[in-house]
C-alpha cells in the first residue's frame, strides 16, 4: 500500500483548524456575506472598490442588522514568495475553520489549493438551476484533482463555481483577468452569496 503523505501547506491548515476547535470557539458571525477576495496580489484599494460596487448595487447585503464583511488576502507567488503564500493558507485556515469564509472570490490556483477536491465549495447544481445558468450566462468553473501526495491527477471536478474571466468591468476593477466565485459548502447565506455571484456575472 503507497504511504499517504500531507504536504506542508495542508498540514498547517489541518494543525490551524484543530487549535482553533481547541480554544472554545467564538460565536459565528452576524454578518450577511463574509467574502474573501483571494489572489497572487491584491491592493486595498481594488478590494475598497469592489466592496462598494457591492454594497451599492444589493443593498440587502449592508442592513442595520447585519452588514456584509469583506476580507482581502495577498496569497503571493509560492514558487517566488513561498512566505506569503504560507501565511495566506494559514490565515485561510483560520478564517475557514471559524466559518468566517461563505464567498471566495480569487483565481483558479488559488481555488483549487482549499477545494479539497471540489469538496469544499457548493455544486453549481445546488446553486443555480441549468435554467438559470443558461438565463444568466453563467460559465462553470471546476477545479483540478489532485491524489493522495498533492499531485495533479488531470481530471477535473464536477462544476463547483462560476468562471468570472471575461467579465470586462470586474476585470478592470480588480486588475485581475483570472476571476472565478464559490460559494463555500455549509455556507449560512447561500442567497446572498449567490446575487453577488449574479452581478459580478453581469458586470461584462
Amino acid at each position: 500500500m503507497k504511504k499517504r503523505t500531507i504536504p506542508l501547506l495542508m498540514l498547517m491548515v489541518m494543525l490551524l483548524t484543530v487549535l482553533t476547535g481547541c480554544s472554545g470557539g467564538k460565536e459565528e458571525s452576524s454578518a450577511s456575506l463574509n467574502t474573501v477576495l483571494l489572489f497572487p496580489y491584491v491592493f486595498e484599494e481594488k478590494a475598497n472598490a469592489l466592496e462598494q460596487e457591492l454594497i451599492s448595487a444589493l443593498p440587502q447585503l449592508n442592513t442595520e442588522n447585519a452588514k456584509m464583511k469583506l476580507t482581502y488576502i495577498s496569497a503571493g507567488d509560492p514558487e517566488k514568495d513561498p512566505y506569503s503564500t504560507m501565511a495566506a493558507v494559514t490565515q485561510m485556515g483560520g478564517m475557514m475553520a471559524g466559518k468566517e469564509v461563505e464567498l471566495l472570490i480569487c483565481d483558479k490556483e488559488n481555488a483549487r489549493r482549499y477545494a479539497e477536491n471540489g469538496e469544499a465549495y457548493m455544486p453549481l447544481s445546488q446553486l443555480f438551476t441549468e435554467a438559470e445558468v443558461a438565463e444568466l450566462g453563467l460559465t462553470p468553473a471546476c477545479v483540478e484533482i489532485s491524489d493522495d501526495e498533492g499531485n495533479l491527477t488531470g481530471q477535473m471536478s464536477e462544476a463547483c463555481g462560476v468562471d468570472l474571466s471575461g467579465c470586462t468591468a470586474l476585470e478592470e476593477m480588480l486588475m485581475q483577468k483570472d476571476l472565478g466565485a464559490y460559494v463555500i459548502v455549509n455556507s449560512a447565506n447561500v442567497e446572498h452569496a449567490k446575487a453577488v455571484i449574479k452581478h459580478l456575472a453581469s458586470m461584462k
